[in-house]
């Protein structure tokens, strides 16, 4: 006995005690020991411990196997497991190994980037999952490279039509389809969606022009991109001979329906020769769109265009075109607006250019819309001032000149600067309407009725400001017109605030009808005609506007009550600085006609402009960093950004001091 214990625990003769220890299993005395010790469930198997007690040479009994769990006869090395379970069955450190089960793809991610190579796949079951080097995504192009993955160097190359064709339909969120420098001649459609923060980019070459050109007839575009999300086109020639539009945002079931495009960015695309709109964007909840950068011109409609539907064909304005921001475009030759809207709300219209187009801007029937430093002129206008930049107040910094524009024979002229229609806290200001030399009106604001529908559903046109805009040396039928556009139809609450209107030529001047509460206050009109508030414009308020060789104001057609303070009307040409020149600052030795002598404006203004702060604060407008209270700047500022003094000046801006 001695000898077997020596033996088995591989000790020395001193060590008996220990020998003794071994054999007995943990706890007991040799004596102690039972079977019940050494297989307590009577499943055959030996606790850990009593694996090479010689009780576990008995009959029936595996020496030398530890039972993992000896208080469970269905538990010991080589039972069959139990699926459906979290119990290692058969001691063999699995779970459920053999049982049918929920099974799991996984990725070899071989350079950890969190991209799965997919050509390395493994079938695993979801309970094993995850599993060290491997994960879901199976879109790594490269898992060999850390640095290099979905939407950071991973591109879908793309040289012709079919290729093209078939990118649109596959690209996974993140991958990028680059087109090779070349002619692409189609209808090309995209029916797939990135995610948030993971694009799916279309784009160009770098160097050299990859170039679509539509064809097929019907209502549709060279690229259309149908109910998607997530998407950037990039560095794009399109053009449409075919006779339709270049690139078209719509919804998947047919127009006004609510499923239209989401998430959307287009920019430095060279749109042109297309026979309707360049750019379309139209669909109920179509939302956040970002148009940027890019060049349009020669088209048959307008350049940019957003459109919802009309509420009595659909009558759901909550789920109108939203939150679009348009922004640093080029634009010329429109067949209509340069840039046009109806009924689509918060939109962001600002440092545009737009040359030579029957319309500016044609913004109708939509609410929380900012139209800010936009400059519409015609195409030689441009050509001058890019060679004298003094000539405007906009900054051309990213507007160089067009490499076309040398002997490029533009037919256009602007014929309208700037329209709205139907809308209800727009904000207009900034901008300047120069050298057009159409029939139009230069500014068109009225109420917008079809068939006694109101197409603005939030009380039609009212509350909109024109503010600091500088429109001059231009050929219109009015410089303003304000009016109804038909019976039962009026402007409300209208607001023109330190504008100025100079050597406009116009044959019939400034002129407002079923214009109720309008507040014409501290504007310069220079070599123009009178302003006309005439046809139930009751409630006027009508103070501190310059008139310099211009006939004043006049009152007609039951337009009371109606108040009219300290308007100047003189033909001095020294109140300016540099009138001559352009230069309609009024100069400060002017103090006794107009520097502190208008009336004090803050009574009139400050319940009108508390209702702009509270609708440009609200947390859904606020999407885009650009929309972020861009009505920062304080009514009392003249054009020049100087705050008026207790007593306010007379016109629009004095010489900055």
């Amino acid at each position: 006995m001695l000898l077997q214990a020596i033996r088995v625990c591989g000790f020395g003769i001193l060590v008996l005690a220990l020998s003794l220890a071994c054999e007995s299993g943990p706890g007991h005395s040799p004596e102690e020991i039972t079977r019940n010790d050494v297989d307590a469930d009577g499943d055959g198997y030996c606790a850990g411990g009593y694996e090479h007690h010689e009780l576990c040479s008995a009959a029936g009994m595996h020496p030398g196997l530890i039972d993992c769990n000896d208080t469970d006869a269905a538990t010991h090395p080589g039972a069959t497991e139990s699926c459906g379970d979290t119990v290692d069955n058969d001691c063999d450190g699995h779970v459920n190994e053999d049982c049918a089960c929920t099974t799991l793809t996984l990725y070899r991610d071989r350079d950890t980037d969190g991209f799965g190579d997919p050509g390395s796949p493994r079938e695993v079951c979801e309970e094993d999952a995850p599993l060290d080097g491997y994960v879901e995504d199976n879109t790594d192009c490269d898992d060999n490279d850390e640095t290099v993955y979905p939407g950071a160097g991973c591109d879908i190359s793309v040289s012709n039509a079919t290729e093209l064709s078939s990118a649109l339909a596959t690209a996974d969120p993140g991958e990028i389809i680059l087109l090779a420098e070349g002619d692409y001649i189609g209808r090309f459609e995209v029916t797939v969606s990135g995610t948030p923060g993971k694009y799916i980019t279309i784009k160009g070459p770098d160097t050299g022009v990859a170039k679509i050109v539509g064809s097929g007839g019907g209502y549709r575009g060279a690229l259309e991109i149908h109910h998607q999300e997530y998407i950037i086109v990039e560095n794009l020639e399109i053009t449409n001979p075919s006779g339709e539009l270049g690139i078209y945002l719509t919804g998947q079931n047919g127009e006004n329906q609510g499923d239209g495009c989401a998430h959307i960015i287009l920019r430095r695309l060279y749109v042109h020769d297309v026979g309707d709109e360049g750019i379309k964007v139209r669909n109920l909840n179509t939302h956040d769109i970002l148009i940027e950068n890019n060049r349009v011109h020669s088209t048959g409609g307008s350049a940019i265009d957003v459109q919802g539907a009309y509420p009595d064909r659909f009558p759901e304005p909550a789920s109108r075109p939203r939150r679009i921001i348009i922004r640093n475009n080029l634009i010329w030759d429109a067949g209509f607006a340069g840039i046009g809207n109806e009924i689509a709300d918060q939109l962001h219209i600002y440092d545009n250019i737009v040359l030579g187009c029957r319309l500016g801007l044609d913004i109708g029937c939509g609410n929380d819309i900012i139209i800010r430093n936009n400059l519409v002129t015609s195409y030689a206008h441009y050509d001058d001032i890019l060679v004298d930049p003094s000539r405007t107040t906009i900054d051309l910094t990213d507007h160089p000149r067009h490499t076309e524009s040398p002997g490029v024979q533009h037919s256009r002229d602007c014929s309208d600067g700037i329209a709205v229609s139907g809308t209800h806290m727009t904000l207009i200001y900034d901008n300047e309407i120069t050298d057009c030399n159409g029939n139009g009106d230069l500014i068109i604001s009225y109420d917008h009725l079809d068939g006694g529908q109101r197409h603005n559903t939030d009380g039609g046109h009212r509350y909109n400001l024109f503010f600091r805009n500088r429109v001059h040396h231009n050929r219109a039928y009015q410089t303003i017109e304000e009016f109804d556009k038909q019976a039962g139809a009026e402007a409300f609450d209208q607001i023109y605030i330190n504008n100025v209107f100079a050597d406009n030529h116009a044959s019939q001047g400034i002129q407002f009808s079923h214009s109720v509460r309008l507040i014409f206050a501290n504007n310069t009109i220079i070599n123009g005609d009178a302003v006309a508030v005439k046809e139930d414009s009751d409630n006027a308020i009508v103070k501190n506007n310059l008139f310099y060789n211009s006939s004043g104001i006049s009152f007609s057609g039951d337009s009371t009550p109606h108040t009219d303070s300290n308007n100047v009307v003189t033909a001095d040409p020294d109140i300016f600085v540099d009138l001559p020149n352009g230069d309609y600052h009024l100069d400060a030795d002017s103090a006794g006609i107009c520097i502190d002598q208008g009336d004090d404006m803050t009574g009139d203004l400050n319940a009108v402009f508390s209702l702009f702060d509270d609708a440009y604060g609200t947390a859904d407008f606020n999407w885009h960093a650009d929309f972020v209270a861009d009505f920062k700047f304080d009514y009392r500022e003249d054009l020049d950004g100087n705050q008026q003094g207790a007593s306010w000046d007379v016109g629009a801006y004095a010489e900055p001091q």
